[in-house]
């Protein structure tokens, strides 16, 4: 009913404006190289030290519609992929995130500012119509009236982040990369593009 309980408060994929399923049983699947760090102060991590989870989360939607969402680890554990492979026959879909960064949007790219750090968000690949935009942290005017004498809770300086699509079939990407002072731009990768299900420790290189 309130705003941060509902799933739009959340970083999560809407559909349709609706709550998940209360009720769903996601399955999920991960892996990880295990890389750890001996009693040396400097570690130099693997370029291809890695960890990945990936969640059916389709139940929490109903009939007609199949989510999987996929995070993992990227180049040395210094770039995120968070990836979305979508289908369903009710829409808007709305991948969301909420922030507390200083937000500018550029099509398919974003960029976040915080307490002197930025983080470079891309989508790759991007279905047609695909682009960042930035809302405030609010309930929709079609969510359900608050009880009579309550409000929600003020999300003051939080900005919404996302992307919405109709309905239809997407394998959505979004790249994160944070600004490493030691890290040139050309060190920067982009991931090849796997199903969630095809996921493995080395499915991405």
């Amino acid at each position: 009913m309130y705003y941060r309980k509902r799933t739009e408060g959340q970083n999560t994929i809407l559909i349709g404006g609706e709550n998940q399923n209360v009720g769903a049983s996601p399955t999920c699947n991960f892996g990880s190289t295990n890389t750890v760090q001996d009693t040396a102060t400097g570690f130099d991590v693997p370029a291809d030290s890695t960890a990945f989870f990936t969640t059916d989360i389709s139940t929490a939607y109903g009939e007609g519609c199949s989510v999987k969402r996929g995070i993992r680890l990227l180049n040395g554990r210094r770039q995120i992929l968070l990836q979305d492979d979508i289908s369903c026959n009710r829409g808007p879909i709305e991948w969301r995130m909420h922030t507390r960064a200083v937000v500018q949007v550029n099509g398919v790219s974003a960029s976040l500012t915080l307490n002197g750090q930025t983080m470079e968000i891309r989508i790759i690949n991007p279905p047609d119509g695909a682009c960042f935009k930035t809302g405030d942290a609010v309930r929709q005017p079609s969510d359900p009236s608050l009880p009579p004498g309550t409000i929600d809770q003020p999300n003051q300086g939080v900005t919404v982040l996302s992307i919405t699509l109709p309905a239809g079939s997407y394998n959505l990407q979004v790249l994160f990369n944070p600004q490493w002072p030691d890290m040139a731009a050309d060190r920067y990768v982009t991931p090849p593009f796997v199903p969630i299900d095809g996921w493995t420790l080395t499915s991405h290189g």
